[in-house]
């Protein structure tokens, strides 16, 4: 298999999404049959809250975040997604007016809950109901190149390769840029673009109980899985691997803080090291979860 070094962004081109909604689980689902960004939310009903109200910091808790003292402090990490209403320090777009939450808030949110202090760039290459272009994904990959970032987050993806992306990809792996994005949402043998590409690290999403979730898209080219399914007592269900995503870069995050120098090698490295060998290579894990916990 190709060993990849480089942490991916999960982008989606989409043309049409549409809604269904479940009466009977009060299910509301964002999805699109080609290509969309990967975001599935659910209005839990009371069962489903009693189910997952007392896991709502599970992630932290799986993950042993308090074992490590890093935040992020002075890494720089690009958002490739939505239109972002506040959070971001660095924004491609000063023409931001919008009064709804959006995808790329939550993924802010995600990264900043694993690392606080990081320097936030926002790229906007969606509009507001996840449709994304080529053209644009592009142009948000060389802004975040011109800005001298160190991590490029990408929670969204194509279905087809993007051949004059490479190139591209390529000018941020030779800058040093930690590429990561999402598998994709559909529980496919296939990883999406550019999750698939050589440069990027691919991110699978697990489920409340540590296993893959069984929507999470795998293959012989995914590198590691990490937390995609939540309960907010504000927000309600959700999941993805746009979250597993952000997490991730919320941990090479504090990696890169801890460790300034560390190309993306040793970046990816560090990361396999994190698994504690939870177990060999497979193409439904990838090399498994990395966290901070020492035992």
């Amino acid at each position: 298999m190709k060993l990849k070094f480089t942490i991916i962004i999960l982008l989606i081109v989409s043309s049409w999404f549409y809604f269904t909604a479940n009466d009977k689980n009060n299910l509301i689902e964002v999805k699109n049959d080609k290509n969309n960004l990967i975001e599935v939310k659910y209005s839990s009903n009371k069962q489903q809250q009693l189910k997952y109200i007392n896991e709502e910091d599970w992630m932290e808790k799986y993950l042993a975040t308090k074992q490590n003292q890093f935040s992020g402090l002075g890494v720089k990490v690009a958002v490739l997604d939505t239109e972002e209403n506040s959070k971001c320090d660095y924004y491609n777009n000063q023409n931001i007016k919008k009064h709804r939450t959006l995808h790329s808030d939550e993924i802010v949110s995600t990264i900043q809950k694993i690392s606080p202090d990081v320097t936030l760039y926002c790229a906007t290459v969606a509009s507001a109901n996840g449709e994304v272009y080529a053209h644009d994904f592009l142009s948000g990959i060389e802004w975040a190149i011109e800005q001298d970032v160190d991590i490029i987050n990408m929670s969204l993806g194509f279905k087809q390769n993007i051949e004059e992306a490479e190139p591209v990809l390529k000018l941020a792996y030779l800058k040093g840029i930690v590429m990561i994005s999402a598998a994709g949402n559909n529980g496919e043998n296939f990883l999406e673009y550019p999750a698939s590409s050589q440069y990027v690290i691919a991110v699978g999403a697990l489920d409340s109980n540590g296993n893959r979730w069984i929507h999470s898209n795998y293959g012989d080219n995914l590198d590691f899985v990490l937390p995609g399914v939540f309960y907010s007592s504000v927000e309600g269900y959700k999941h993805g691997t746009s979250y597993s995503t952000a997490i991730m870069s919320g941990l090479v995050s504090r990696i890169l803080e801890e460790y300034p120098t560390f190309t993306q090698s040793d970046v990816y490295i560090k990361l396999i090291e994190m698994t504690n060998n939870q177990a060999e290579f497979n193409k439904f894990k990838g090399y498994g979860t990395p966290t901070f916990s020492e035992s």
